[in-house]
């Protein structure tokens, strides 16, 4: 991967984390959040709980400026010293010991023939979009009530998914037990849920991605039978 497509997927995503990033009051204001772009051609959707140490609290607790001041730096520094080492060195089969070798591990035939670094950053990066239940990191922080604040967000940005993938979507990826447990409580996942009820009874099939990564107005529509 050349600088200049790094700086362009890093300028990709700080554009995003401005839209995304908007609550008031946020759990950790001054934290910054790990954020990737959505990609057109992208074909997988990967949801983990929450950054774990990103950054670091005693870097964050230094800073005197808002997160948007630090946030293509973390970014870059993330990608190439925490998540770059993985997508290029071979796993053991075990069980993975973090969620970098959960990735490496689970898009193993994505990453196989990728003898650099900068080969698998841009290889997983233009076809898994990584997102998370909470954006920012939930070391120190009550995890219920910052993911609920999070989760406002995510019709938002399936809609966004959406929009840039259309159907290019085939492959979700949920690696956290506690997205079932809290996205279950919100209407979007009523109105999946009614969804299946509709289509079983009138074409006696599981729902597919593509049904379900719909913009919310359409699916408000669906009522159950």
């Amino acid at each position: 991967m050349l600088k200049s497509e790094l700086d362009e997927l890093i300028e990709k995503s700080f554009e995003q984390a401005k839209e995304t990033c908007v609550c008031e009051k946020c759990y950790k204001e001054k934290a910054t959040p790990l954020i990737f772009p959505i990609l057109e051609q992208q074909k997988a959707i990967l949801i983990s709980e929450a950054p774990y140490n990103f950054p670091p609290p005693e870097i964050v607790e230094r800073r005197k400026f808002h997160w948007t001041k630090y946030f293509k730096q973390d970014l870059e520094c993330f990608i190439y010293c925490e998540l770059g080492p993985y997508l290029t060195s071979p796993r053991s089969q075990g069980i993975p010991e973090n969620i970098f070798d959960f990735i490496s591990l689970i898009f193993h035939p994505l990453i196989k023939e990728c003898k650099t670094k900068e080969h698998g950053i841009k290889t997983f990066l233009n076809n898994v979009y990584w997102t998370h239940m909470a954006k920012k990191s939930l070391k120190g922080i009550s995890k219920n009530g910052a993911i609920s604040k999070c989760l406002e967000k995510f019709p938002q940005e399936f809609n966004c998914i959406y929009e840039k993938c259309g159907n290019n979507i085939k492959l979700f990826i949920i690696c956290t037990s506690y997205f079932y447990n809290k996205f279950t409580k919100y209407p979007k996942w009523e109105l999946i849920t009614n969804q299946q009820f509709v289509i079983l009874e009138t074409e006696d099939r599981l729902l597919k991605i593509d049904d379900i990564l719909v913009p919310s107005k359409s699916t408000a529509k669906l009522t159950p039978p």
